[in-house]
């Protein structure tokens, strides 16, 4: 009781220092904060320590034989998914009971937490069912001798006082073995707490973390098993729960962002989310009110419009001017002001600015420096590289600041295409031959209207085109210059010509914005009516030219470089992806996928190729924990980079692995990455998943970038990945797998990184040709491979490696016939290729030879003896035939089913056998070596024995040879191991 008291002292304490989000968000009372608080701190922190992918629910094969395939889940999510909406239900029960200040309620709390952590014991622990017990029982015994590992007794200090109460409600969690818990006593005050309401909140816990399969494929499903696991605990708290979701649709970050707004809005209304998946979320409260939806609407619309980044989606190159954010926000006066300050220096490009595309380089520089001073434009000329650039001065007066002005607005005017202001002014000019009022003097040449300015571009420019577009430039210098002279009241002209602009790039009606259309199509509340989105639905399949190049729906606008995300949009054809011959903005886009864009383009690199790049794959990668989610995400995280000392935290949130491996964890729980499609590449961004799936505890799902999101059991998944991935099991990697995939990586790795693609792409037609590379490898190379080369095959040869039990044999038996033979040099790792490969390469050798012959097997056999007795100094027959016969019967026979194999393949299992050879009789030489020591030992034992002398390593330096007197150490450790 006392002990009670003292640590609730310090909970104000405790929770000025919390930092888990989860915690607060989730908890109401001092108490559960604080306690939550440290269980993260000690029990939970010391298990992601340890393993971050020890599985609780996975694939789980016994004998070869499929027991259970669950979604993978590591042990520590297991726990939280089930603890924590357990406690809030506890916590919940507590308040409206008003035992929440009671004094023994931290001890319940406390016992309660440890009793469902242990409750999958077995699975910690790693033990077996006996005769007598099951696993978990065997586990719980286990228990006292590993509890501190855990930290329990910091988290608990009375843990020994009631670890029997904790034992109980460990087993008492599932019903296989609830009648076990009978052995352990309950010790705390109330034994009907225990039994009445922390058994049935353990069973609550249970189910909804072992929530699976099925009940995953829909949100719907989800909120069904939850609300069946609630149904049985209405006598300790009948709490109301609803969902939301957003149907399947491609238009992943708009989806999310809904999701997203849509928990803000009801986190205000004081309903919680109990369980999320990217359809929806399960939630703990009433359906969404009317109120809250309008909440939700509202939110969204504002949110669409927040994500657009206008500066960004406004392209402006010498060609073309365009607003790519127009139909998503309003088009105002400050937005345009804004443009034309950052980019005034887009709009002073030169069409052509290059002394090989012009005739006299030297007479336009002359001309463009007397046209500038003849406008009295605040404008530098420079050159650089053989090429001119236009430069506003850096401080200007005010009239230089009205000309900048005019300048930039006229030149917006005239750039874009959807205006045609420029066709209709050009025209005028043009016809009227427009006088300028002032004459432009340069290197022996005067110009004074628009015909003289067409007539010097042609003879400067090689190209026709190129004297329309430097036309532009120029007669936009001289309109913003009359504009300037002939105006009275200028700050109005200015005015006036931005309300113009706007209003000619603004769209005749209301936009409406991609949220909302996300809303009425997709967005789904618990308890409303569900077929209400079918009221304006007329599906219809558009022709070719009239489809959206992402989605295949009816486009509605051009696809062009303001909006492109993953796809250029010049130089494709929506045909097929090989015809790069289109130079116009030719494909359409839906405007709701250009929204979806937009928020790409904000929140993730660029992904268009530029010109000279190597092509890439664009991929989404997707990281989870578990297919549903509790909220625990950055908690996690965060648990996990406290106790794992490999892993780095940059400045800008970055986790970084290694210097190749980093990721950071954002508001989509994606990222979208361009990958070159190499076999390289792909290696290191599977490994940099699994990396973060083995420290972190993450799930990843890797997918194209149109590919929807869809639940998966494993932990790794890559959807369509490339064959060599497929090949070598990678694409899919299970929980229990991690391991060995890593370590397989590793070891691809040590062979060198340059030679990966060409190695991986041999390795994913058989195991076996790693031996095959290793005897292609330098001596100093092979050094620094054998021994991880060797550890891997010995760890998972029964997994990766087929048909090598009857090379082993053969390897044995290659061994005992070189052993019996004693005149020759044993082979080691450090033998020549040659040595190691002879016995096995002469014995193929005339298997192929006389089988194609037709020979009959014991004539086959005989030969080979043949060949070997001769090449060996002293032979044994009997070993000799004995390998002679297994080389028929068990590799020509047993494995090559009577079926000569290529060469290749044949030098695969050659220079397995080779290594394996070489491994074993290097063994074998050591055990030899071993045994002579050993019965030398013995006798020295014996001789000092028989001299009276005391065994120590004088006295057996002094029967030794001078050469064995440097082994005596040896001989008496030996000696008194006897």
């Amino acid at each position: 009781m006392q002990w009670a008291l003292g640590v609730r002292a310090s909970f104000i304490h405790k929770q000025i220092l919390m930092k888990y989000t989860l915690i607060g968000r989730y908890f109401t009372t001092p108490l559960f904060q604080s306690v939550v608080q440290e269980y993260f701190d000690t029990v939970l922190g010391t298990m992601i320590a340890s393993d971050a992918t020890l599985a609780a629910k996975g694939l789980f094969i016994v004998d070869g034989e499929v027991k259970r395939d669950y979604y993978d889940m590591p042990y520590h999510i297991h726990i939280l998914n089930g603890l924590i909406p357990a406690l809030f239900v506890y916590e919940q029960y507590l308040l409206v009971n008003n035992r929440i200040e009671h004094a023994d309620t931290e001890l319940y709390l406390r016992i309660l937490m440890l009793g469902f952590t242990f409750h999958d014991a077995n699975k910690l622990l790693g033990t077996k069912q006996t005769k007598e017990m099951s696993e978990l029982e065997v586990a719980v015994r286990k228990l006292d001798t590993c509890i501190h590992v855990w930290e329990v007794n910091r988290f608990f200090p009375e843990f020994e006082l009631h670890k029997s109460t904790i034992y109980y409600l460990a087993l008492a969690t599932e019903n296989r073995t609830n009648v076990a818990a009978e052995d352990y006593p309950i010790t705390t005050p109330s034994k009907s707490e225990i039994r009445d309401t922390q058994r049935e909140l353990c069973h609550l816990a249970d189910g909804l973390a072992s929530i699976q399969n099925e009940q995953l494929e829909s949100i719907e499903n989800l909120y069904q098993a939850v609300q069946k696991s609630l149904s049985k605990i209405t006598k300790i708290a009948d709490l109301p729960i609803s969902y939301v979701k957003v149907r399947q649709n491609p238009y992943t970050l708009l989806s999310q962002n809904l999701l997203q707004i849509t928990r803000k809005e009801l986190d205000r209304s004081g309903k919680k989310v109990l369980f999320a998946t990217r359809e929806g979320f399960i939630f703990w409260g009433e359906d969404v009110t009317e109120e809250e939806f309008e909440g939700i609407k509202d939110a969204a619309i504002k949110g669409s419009q927040d994500n657009i980044d206008y500066l960004t989606q406004t392209l402006i190159s010498p060609q073309k001017c365009e607003f790519n954010f127009i139909g998503s926000i309003p088009f105002t006066q400050e937005i345009l002001r804004e443009i034309v300050v950052e980019k005034q220096n887009d709009l002073l490009k030169l069409p052509t600015n290059n002394a090989s595309k012009i005739y006299n380089f030297e007479v336009f520089k002359a001309f463009l420096n007397s046209l500038i001073i003849s406008c009295d434009a605040p404008i530098e000329i420079k050159v650089k590289d053989d090429r001119i650039y236009l430069e506003y001065a850096e401080s200007l007066e005010t009239e230089e600041e009205y000309f900048q002005r005019l300048f930039n607005l006229y030149r917006i005017q005239w750039l874009s295409k959807s205006v045609r202001k420029w066709e209709a002014d050009f025209l005028d000019w043009k016809i009227s031959n427009k006088e300028f009022g002032f004459t432009i003097q340069f290197s022996d040449n005067e110009i004074a209207n628009t015909t003289e300015i067409l007539d010097f571009l042609t003879e400067i420019f090689q190209r026709k085109g190129d004297v329309t577009k430097n036309s532009k430039l120029i007669l936009c210098f001289i309109k913003a210059y009359l504009t300037l002279q002939n105006t009275l009241d200028i700050k109005k002209e200015i005015s006036n010509l931005e309300i113009e602009i706007i209003d000619q790039f603004q769209p005749k009606t209301d936009p409406i914005s991609a949220q909302k259309i996300i809303l009425d199509r997709y967005f789904y509340c618990c308890g409303k009516e569900d077929l209400t989105f079918l009221d304006n639905y007329s599906p219809s399949i558009p022709i070719k030219k009239e489809m959206c190049v992402y989605t295949g729906g009816n486009q509605d606008m051009n696809y062009n470089d303001g909006i492109a995300f993953g796809l250029k949009a010049t130089g494709f054809s929506n045909r097929t992806v090989t015809t790069l011959n289109n130079t116009k903005d030719a494909n359409g886009i839906t405007s709701i996928f250009a929204e979806e864009n937009r928020i790409r383009r904000k929140y993730y690199p660029t992904t268009i190729p530029k010109r000279g790049e190597n092509p890439y794959n664009i991929y989404a990668a997707y990281f989870d924990f578990f297919e549903v989610s509790l909220g625990v995400d950055r908690d996690i995280i965060k648990s996990c980079l406290k106790e794992k000392n490999e892993i780095k935290v940059l400045k800008d949130g970055v986790i970084e692995f290694d210097k190749n491996s980093k990721f950071q964890f954002n508001l989509f729980k994606l990222e979208i990455i361009k990958i070159q499609p190499n076999i390289k590449a792909i290696f290191f961004l599977v490994r940099k998943c699994l990396r973060m799936c083995k420290l972190l505890g993450l799930r990843s799902y890797i997918a194209g970038i149109m590919t929807p999101y869809t639940p998966h059991k494993a932990i790794f998944h890559f959807e369509n990945a490339p064959k060599f991935l497929k090949a070598l099991g990678w694409n899919t990697v299970r929980v229990g797998d991690i391991d060995s995939v890593l370590d397989e990586m590793n070891l691809a790795l040590t062979f060198g990184p340059k030679r990966i693609e060409g190695n991986l792409l041999k390795i994913a037609g058989s195991r076996m040709v790693y031996f095959k590379l290793y005897y292609h490898l330098k001596d100093k190379e092979k050094k620094k491979v054998s021994n991880g080369l060797y550890s891997f095959y010995s760890k998972y040869k029964n997994k990766h490696f087929t048909n090598m039990t009857a090379i082993e044999e053969l390897a044995d038996l290659a061994v005992e016939l070189m052993d019996a033979t004693r005149g020759e040099k044993p082979i080691t790792r450090n033998s020549s290729g040659a040595n190691q490969t002879w016995l096995i390469r002469s014995s193929t050798d005339i298997l192929r030879r006389y089988v194609k012959q037709g020979k009959d097997p014991d004539f086959i056999i005989q030969i080979i003896c043949g060949e070997i007795n001769r090449k060996l100094t002293v032979t044994n027959s009997d070993a000799i035939e004995a390998f002679a016969s297994a080389i028929y019967h068990k590799l020509f026979i047993g494995i090559w089913n009577g079926q000569l194999p290529p060469k290749n393949i044949e030098k695969e299992f050659i220079y397995s056998f080779a290594y394996l050879f070489a491994i074993k009789s290097e063994e074998h030489h050591q055990k030899s070596k071993e045994k002579i020591r050993l019965n030398y030992a013995k006798k020295l034992k014996q001789d000092l024995e028989a001299e009276g002398m005391e065994i120590n390593e004088a006295n057996i330096k002094s029967i030794l040879s001078s050469k064995a007197q440097k082994y005596a150490s040896q001989y008496l450790e030996i000696i008194q191991s006897l």
